[in-house]
């Protein structure tokens, strides 16, 4: 099975983020767009392994990011891989990069040192939106970036790391949840719209 360590939106938020979609889809060009359920920040793509690995990801993962602080996360801008004059990838960033650099670093360092592939190329915070199908005239490229760089996410809390299956179908790709993995409660409560 295709394997994937991952943090997700809260409901709320991939809510509001779909409205926004929803109302720049319109205004750009052809494009496969990520149902809201399945957003994701991406910390390893590990792809097809035995389901076996499962165990093996876990006993590696677990105890390396139990002291890992949980953070409070925001999307915040938007941009394209591999750039903005020759898109494919769709993107909205996820913010602190630091905080959620070291998440990437202990999980990749850890599947290494446990003998598990993953795809390597360099942690880049975000959140895949849509897939480009052929070009997109400057007038789409320039719609989507002010739509999603105008969100105005609310904080929320990652105080997981997720281990995901993936399959594939002419419906996109379902997501199957398969371990969880908890961060260390930080010293600030969590965040919320509630006055204090």
């Amino acid at each position: 099975m295709r394997l994937f360590i991952a943090a997700t939106l809260p409901l709320d938020v991939a809510e509001a983020l779909d409205h926004v979609i929803r109302g720049v889809k319109p205004r750009v060009g052809a494009a496969s767009w990520v149902r809201p359920e399945a957003q994701h920040v991406t910390f390893a793509f590990v792809g097809e392994q035995p389901e076996r690995a499962i165990d093996t990801i876990s006993a590696a993962l677990a105890p390396r990011l139990a002291p890992v602080a949980a953070l409070d996360a925001r999307l915040e801008g938007a941009g394209f891989f591999p750039s903005r004059s020759r898109p494919r990838i769709a993107w909205c960033s996820v913010t602190p990069r630091d905080p959620l650099m070291a998440v990437a670093t202990v999980v990749r360092e850890r599947l290494a040192v446990a003998g598990i592939p993953f795809d390597e190329k360099p942690f880049h915070p975000h959140l895949t939106l849509a897939r480009l199908k052929g070009s997109w005239a400057a007038e789409s490229v320039a719609a989507f970036e002010s739509a999603i760089g105008a969100f105005d996410s609310p904080l929320f809390r990652i105080d997981h790391v997720l281990l995901y299956g993936s399959r594939l179908s002419t419906e996109g790709a379902t997501h199957t949840l398969l371990a969880s993995y908890p961060l260390a409660r930080s010293s600030r409560p969590p965040y919320t719209d509630e006055p204090s």
